[in-house]
């Protein structure tokens, strides 16, 4: 790559916020290697929730005044124009020649703000968009404005082909999550809430997630294996619901429901299996940075999971949203203390097929690409 038009080249990302989530996660990494490789980079957050993750220091960090982006109802029309071109002029600010958005909604209403502009926007879908629902209005803008958008970035090939079929087409490419190589093992103290042997899983507590799945499945094997808890890190909506379902369950002191793990490379070491139990996923970043630590995995065959799994070679995928599979493939699993040591050995090697320097280069070519392809950006 040329190394002349790296440095040259001023790259705005735009995020909601840099919560606890994996698309944060990704995109504060994401700015962090690209300055590094010579980029001039900014990143920009509309909302006001708090920094979970910290965005480097190379970067220029930004945040839209809380005046400028107020709760508007649909059709308060004055109300979005003005949200709309405060977003558009807070993304002109440093004069990019590529805007980088992250999420649906997120990447919407930069396609409307950034409208009419020459400067080429590349928006990145975080979720499988076939099932993760966003409203009727929201779907049709997207059908509407992602044919925009200079690429839409796909986490998998199968929704990168979903993509590329529908009409208007969306110029949809395929860039998976960088997955960091796995640390060297961590002398950290076993969490108190782990029981003798221990179930993990770990992921917003929203419906996407199958967790109430995942519950019903611990139940009909908790009496078999009564050394084995279940320990489910977040937080979210569906606390509720499923702390309710544990009590129904008679499974209080089995099953754990601590919270956000803020330091997840020191408690995953603990866990003897990994379990994902969600309805969709786009990527999940947790299942490929578990298989990276060394453990064994169980995941429903979901999009993302299907092209982070190896079956029976590095994890064990069960047909999606099948209670009595799960139950059967964990039993499996439990009871084989071999199989767990040779899956969670073949499961290192995917830190090497998600390495960052190759995830990265997928983006340089991306944007480099789209940049030659755009005449410059107005100065004014």
């Amino acid at each position: 790559m040329d190394k002349a038009l790296t440095s040259r080249l001023r790259i705005s990302l735009v995020i909601h916020g840099l919560g606890c989530g994996g698309a944060e996660k990704v995109m504060v990494n994401l700015a962090g290697r690209l300055a590094d490789a010579g980029y001039q980079v900014s990143l920009l957050t509309t909302g006001n929730t708090p920094d979970f993750f910290s965005p480097p220091d190379t970067i220029t960090r930004r945040r839209l005044d809380p005046e400028d982006n107020p709760e508007c109802r649909w059709f308060d029309l004055p109300c979005q124009r003005r949200r709309t071109r405060a977003l558009r002029e807070a993304l002109l600010r440093d004069r990019p020649d590529v805007v980088i958005s992250f999420i649906d909604l997120m990447n919407i209403a930069v396609l409307l703000a950034l409208s009419g502009s020459s400067v080429p926007v590349i928006v990145a879908e975080h979720s499988d968009p076939r099932r993760h629902p966003i409203g009727w209005r929201w779907s049709g803008l997207r059908r509407l404005l992602y044919p925009r958008a200079s690429r839409v970035v796909m986490l998998t090939r199968d929704a990168r082909d979903w993509a590329q079929g529908l009409w208007p087409r969306w110029r949809a490419v395929t860039i998976p999550n960088a997955i960091e190589q796995a640390p060297p093992p961590i002398q950290s103290s076993r969490p108190a809430i782990f029981g003798p042997r221990n179930l993990v899983a770990m992921g917003r507590l929203g419906p996407e997630k199958g967790f109430d799945w995942l519950i019903e499945a611990y139940a009909r094997l908790s009496a078999t294996f009564p050394d084995w808890h279940l320990i489910i890190y977040g937080e979210g909506q569906e606390r509720p619901t499923l702390e309710a379902l544990i009590r129904e369950k008679g499974l209080d002191g089995r099953i754990r429901l601590p919270g956000i793990e803020k330091h997840p490379e020191q408690a995953l070491p603990h866990a003897d299996v990994f379990v994902v139990s969600s309805r969709y996923e786009g990527f999940s970043m947790v299942l490929a940075e578990t298989m990276a630590m060394g453990l064994p995995v169980v995941s429903f065959a979901c999009s993302g999971p299907l092209e982070i799994v190896r079956d029976e070679v590095d994890g064990l995928l069960v047909a999606p949203g099948d209670v009595a599979a799960l139950t059967d493939t964990l039993t499996r699993l439990m009871r084989d203390e071999a199989l767990r040591r040779r899956l969670a050995q073949e499961a290192m090697a995917v830190a090497n097929r998600y390495a960052p320097e190759r995830i990265l280069g997928l983006w340089r070519n991306e944007i480099e690409a789209v940049c030659a392809a755009t005449p410059a950006v107005p100065t004014t």
